[in-house]
């Protein structure tokens, strides 16, 4: 009987399971042996297989092998759609953790919620919603996903109506899992930066006392960003970009990533009339600059 499990048997295999929670004795002999059989055997090397969120065309062989798929595959989509859709909500944003804020998602992403027990954790299971380049036991699985999901970034794009832009982002997010890898001449090449333009707002502020400077005080981490950013798109042959910004962090660009001089820069602070010299009455902040 088991044997000719495939798609079109998940919605009955759920609902018999439902009753082996609730009522177990309103089923017969052989499906509680089958639902009992997993957590009798959960130490059991015999059944460490994949489970499979399953195709139509997939094989007989390939579903017999995964037969724990129609009770667990959509909980498991269930659990990952999720992450994608509230991680976000319990992203760490505070990296000092000062805020004490509170938990703001409107569900919880416990595995528990979602059906699973600790017998399943060091189960190993794949799925046709996550794209992995092998299959992961729950405890890797829900690791992984917070660690993409709930880091120091949260991503919010489900509400996307879009499928291609939303499936496009998920992928590019999940591949990296929410973690970029620089070696050692690109991180001390990200500091210097950082160093750059935190010491282009101190020396600004302690110059011109009481002068706008719209300063990037607290977000230096932009500088580095942009200049990658730029790298990769130079390297996937953009030959021209064109940033629009606003006011904050502007001079901080204009002298670290689009190279003005700073002279030029400091000279507009010390006489605002060269700043409009061209007759365009602008201030400093709005002017732009080109580099190549």
């Amino acid at each position: 009987m088991f044997q000719s499990f495939n798609i079109s048997s998940l919605t009955y295999v759920e609902e018999l399971y439902r009753k082996f929670l609730t009522e177990p004795s309103s089923l017969p002999d052989e499906w509680r042996q089958y639902f009992t059989q997993p957590a009798e055997n959960g130490g059991d090397p015999a059944r460490t297989e994949p489970v499979y969120s399953q195709r139509p065309t997939e094989s007989p062989k390939r579903v017999s092998q995964a037969v724990s798929a129609p009770i667990l595959s959509s909980q498991l989509d269930d659990l990952i759609h999720s992450y994608r859709a509230y991680g976000h909500l319990r992203a760490q944003i505070d990296p000092l953790n000062r805020l004490n804020l509170p938990n703001v998602a409107p569900v919880s992403l416990a595995p528990e919620v979602f059906g699973f027990t600790d017998a399943h954790m060091d189960k190993l299971f794949a799925s046709e919603s996550i794209r992995l380049s092998r299959p992961l036991t729950l405890r890797e699985l829900i690791s992984r996903l917070d660690q993409t999901y709930c880091g120091s970034i949260g991503f919010e794009f489900m509400h996307i109506g879009d499928r291609v832009q939303r499936r496009w982002l998920q992928q590019r997010i999940e591949q990296l899992e929410n973690r970029s890898a620089f070696d050692p001449e690109e991180q001390v090449r990200m500091l210097s930066r950082l160093i750059e333009a935190q010491t282009f707002e101190q020396f600004i502020r302690r110059k011109f006392l009481g002068a706008k400077s719209f300063s990037l005080e607290g977000a230096e981490a932009l500088i580095p960003l942009v200049e990658i950013a730029i790298g990769k798109a130079a390297e996937q042959g953009v030959l021209e970009i064109v940033l629009a910004m606003a006011h904050r962090g502007r001079l901080n660009m204009l002298a670290n990533i689009l190279h003005k001089p700073a002279r030029d820069i400091f000279r507009e602070f010390i006489d605002p009339s060269v700043a409009h010299a061209d007759g365009s009455g602008d201030v400093k902040y709005h002017l732009g600059h080109s580099h190549d």
